[in-house]
């Protein structure tokens, strides 16, 4: 007797296919509902509380929008495998005891584990894997619904990624211009600037030729984020008055902070930047990112009580612990405040660390950040040669990146005394 009667069967060697006892194909519409079944199978008679299923399948969403999403996928899976196999007893859900899974020999049954809100960035890359396992478009659907942890993603984790889209994904696939997007997201720190901008740009013209206004849109806040981070403000603005896709979200708002706080206009870009942060309120990774723009701002201009009172509120918080992009501004902000309070031994500290950081995980465009405002801490505090060798080292990395000093640059240093000398030293 076939000892896998009346089992139901999860194969994965080419992509995900479920069978039930029979050995009919059951179709399972969407990647979160083969996650839902995977997760109660291995789960067992127990079931699993909804609360971790909405932690494991949408971290980075407001509660009330994953609750829905839940109820949606719920739906989705008791349609295709019947009502009756799947038990729901009030914050618990369960496979009925006659639905015995069992994992064909395929399946890579690591990839099937999906880990906890606690580290989003990891569960995205697990989660990633078994896309890419089953469709690599899964794993751009993935990539496209948890946008704001795949941002997360270290320069060297992130170029990884990249390369392992570029070998599945083909440049005839509708998805591809996801793939160029996040190829930019890959070399944005480490690259020069003519070669970030023209992958953000290709990334805008696929978008648009496909109809893909949320990746056009991504793409060309990006492309102004670039132009600014470089040094190429005038660009910048034309790139804004060229907008295809005129939605707004914080990544536009901080841009366009950046350009008024260039021009002096520091006062709009403190009320453009507390906007950004009510623009990114429905998503708590977003909003972060917002605070930690609006925190190195306020510590730039001088508002040290208030940054540093931000700064403590996100330091604080537990949720925001694995995100190591937002721990880096952080990082950034709280330089500055050191910096702008005259704190050089805990400016010199937190300058080690980051540059440490930096050796580990990749980032040239954060280092030369990082080493500016550590030159101008060692030249504040007298450490003269310091100063000096830090500051060879941003010349060289603003060679290498193609970047220029931006008028940003001169209203974050060239107010401090001294700054001014080795803005235009050799």
């Amino acid at each position: 007797m076939d000892s896998n009667a009346g089992q139901w069967t999860v194969e994965t060697a080419e992509e995900f296919l479920l069978r039930d006892p029979e050995g009919r194909k059951v179709v399972l519409p969407t990647w979160k509902t083969e996650a839902l079944f995977v997760m109660l199978a291995r789960a067992g008679t127990s079931g699993m509380a909804k609360d971790d299923l909405v932690e494991r399948l949408w971290p980075s969403q407001a509660s009330e929008q994953a609750s829905a999403n839940l109820r949606q996928t719920v739906k989705r899976l008791r349609t295709a495998i019947g009502d009756d196999n799947l038990i729901s007893e009030w914050q618990r859900l369960r496979l009925a005891p006659a639905v015995q899974v069992r994992f064909d020999e395929s399946c890579r049954l690591e990839a099937l584990e999906i880990e906890p809100k606690r580290s989003p960035v990891k569960a995205l890359l697990q989660m990633i894997d078994w896309a890419l396992d089953f469709s690599p478009e899964r794993a751009i659907d993935l990539l496209r619904d948890n946008h704001d942890i795949a941002l997360e993603l270290t320069p060297r984790e992130a170029e990884a990624l990249a390369s392992r889209l570029s070998a599945a994904i083909k440049p005839e696939s509708a998805c591809y211009g996801w793939v160029v997007y996040f190829r930019g997201n890959a070399i944005f720190q480490s690259a020069d600037y003519v070669e970030v901008a023209r992958t953000f740009a290709r990334a805008a013209e696929i978008a648009h030729a496909n109809g893909d206004t949320q990746l056009q849109h991504l793409s060309e806040v990006f492309l102004i984020a670039i132009a600014l981070t470089h040094g190429r403000t005038d660009m910048a603005r034309r790139l804004t008055a060229k907008r295809r896709v005129t939605a707004k979200d914080h990544r536009f708002g901080s841009a366009q902070a950046i350009i008024h706080a260039q021009e002096g206009n520091c006062a709009v870009a403190l009320d453009l930047l507390q906007e950004a942060v009510d623009q990114a309120s429905g998503n708590p990774y977003d909003l972060a990112h917002a605070q930690s723009v609006l925190a190195i701002f306020l510590a730039t201009i001088g508002h040290l009580d208030k940054a540093n009172d931000l700064l403590e509120s996100l330091e604080s918080d537990p949720t925001l612990s694995g995100l190591p992009r937002l721990r880096t501004q952080l990082q950034i902000a709280r330089q500055m405040l050191w910096l702008r309070s005259d704190q050089f031994d805990a400016l010199s500290q937190i300058s080690g660390e980051m540059k440490r950081n930096v050796t580990l995980h990749g980032g040239s465009h954060t280092e030369l950040q990082v080493r500016e405002v550590s030159a101008v801490g060692a030249w504040r505090s007298g450490d003269s040669a310091a100063a000096r060798e830090e500051w060879q080292r941003v010349v060289a990395l603003r060679r290498a990146l193609g970047s220029r000093p931006t008028a940003w640059d001169r209203v974050r240093l060239e107010s401090l005394p001294l700054a001014s000398k080795m803005l235009n030293a050799p």
